[in-house]
């Protein structure tokens, strides 16, 4: 496959959430199914998280580099995690402006580095990435 064919593959999928939730009221987008469980807000939020978060520990080389700016958006989607406040009260145009940044990161990366979306295993520490979590 080829660069372009893996950009193609996430925005297939990133298009499937996003016709999913397109009518979702904040309510909705905040909504529990039970106290302890995330929102779906909070999944949103977290599947952005994680892009972003692997897109910046594969830039670290194993030591995640945070763009604060971005991480300040996503954060919130390791609520359960990293000890952080849940999102609330966010429209779902938020949710798709902070969708829309981290894949503009993630493609701008992509591009840059002529990496594809597939590096080698073991390469990315996730572990290490998300022990820096709560201090970031």
């Amino acid at each position: 496959m080829s660069i372009e064919d893996d950009l193609a593959a996430l925005e297939h999928c990133r298009a499937i959430l996003l016709r999913v939730t397109k009518d979702f009221t904040v309510r909705e987008l905040d909504w529990l199914v039970l106290p302890d469980s995330k929102s779906i807000g909070e999944i949103l939020l977290h599947i952005a998280a994680f892009e972003f978060l692997i897109i910046a520990a594969v830039r670290g080389n194993g030591k995640t580099r945070l763009e604060q700016g971005l991480w300040q958006s996503v954060k919130a989607g390791f609520a359960r995690e990293a000890g952080f406040a849940p999102p609330r009260g966010l429209h779902l145009g938020d949710y798709l402006e902070i969708f829309s940044l981290v894949r503009q990161d993630t493609r701008a990366f992509i591009l840059a580095n002529k990496t594809g979306c597939r590096v080698a295993r073991g390469s990315v520490n996730i572990a290490d990435a998300t022990a820096r979590l709560a201090s970031a």
